[in-house]
């Protein structure tokens, strides 16, 4: 393992680089070539800079009835190897929103911001498991997912919707989650992940998460249009629909930050 993760932090170094060939996994372990594919796949979809997306959150109990939340999404991407990017998420017509300074070896940090308070309040390791607005997205499922925070195991080649796949498992290297590992299918063409089983820590399947409608922009960056979460164990549902998309919009770190830039602008 330690051999992996010294191999794993010279190669996050040059992450932000274009993408060569693929890494050759031939007579590799799986955990080698599980790490160098993930490692491989963030390369391919780097270089994005920033976003904006405007979207909802549809909720959906195990009857079938719905509802829906508006949504309004910021992202940076990560500059460099020792700092994860940022994410500010807009959930109500007051503003409020999720904050999360991203982190790619440690815990990310999350804040609630409240407008009318003007201030943030952070999201504590024991609330990270709970839902997103009431939605079967998790907080946590709306932190970073870089690789060095998993242990990522190839488990072997396997076809979904169509696709075959690079069938991953990755278990998560964090004390704060509520998953004992995630299962995950990654297109071998394009190195999109198409679907993703969660575990909870008893071992049992707890959700899948499949993605949809993806779409190219700016000629490069894929995106999906449609992430769909259900629930085995409850049999509620829920879709975060994308229905604008920008890339490389002016964004900085410090429009990140408290008070400044996008808490201006929120609602």
């Amino acid at each position: 393992m330690k051999i992996i993760m010294q191999a794993l932090a010279v190669i996050s170094l040059t992450w932000t680089a274009a993408a060569t060939a693929m890494p050759d996994i031939e007579g590799k372990s799986p955990l080698e070539a599980g790490t160098e594919l993930a490692v491989y796949a963030e390369t391919v979809h780097a270089g994005w800079k920033s976003s904006k997306s405007v979207g909802q959150m549809v909720l959906r109990d195990a009857q079938g009835s719905e509802n829906a939340q508006e949504l309004k999404t910021w992202l940076l991407e990560s500059e460099d190897s020792t700092d994860g990017g940022r994410s500010f998420i807009v959930y109500d017509d007051k503003g409020t929103a999720l904050l999360t300074h991203m982190k790619r070896t440690k815990t990310d940090n999350q804040w609630v911001w409240i407008p009318g308070l003007k201030r943030k309040m952070r999201v504590k390791a024991a609330n990270i498991t709970g839902a997103f607005i009431g939605s079967e997205f998790a907080i946590e499922d709306l932190r970073s997912q870089y690789p060095e925070k998993y242990e990522i195991t190839l488990l072997g080649e396997e076809e979904h919707d169509g696709k075959m796949c690079w069938k991953l498992q990755r278990v998560p290297q964090v004390k704060e989650t509520g998953y004992s590992k995630h299962v995950v299918w990654m297109d071998q063409k394009d190195f999109l992940v198409l679907k993703t089983d969660f575990y909870d820590k008893k071992g049992d399947l707890l959700k899948t998460l499949t993605t949809h409608d993806w779409r190219q922009y700016n000629d490069a960056f894929w995106r999906a249009n449609k992430s769909s979460m259900v629930n085995h164990q409850t049999g509620r549902s829920s879709d975060m629909l994308m229905q604008e998309i920008e890339l490389g919009i002016k964004l900085k770190k410090s429009s990140f930050e408290a008070g400044r830039g996008l808490m201006r602008e929120a609602k």
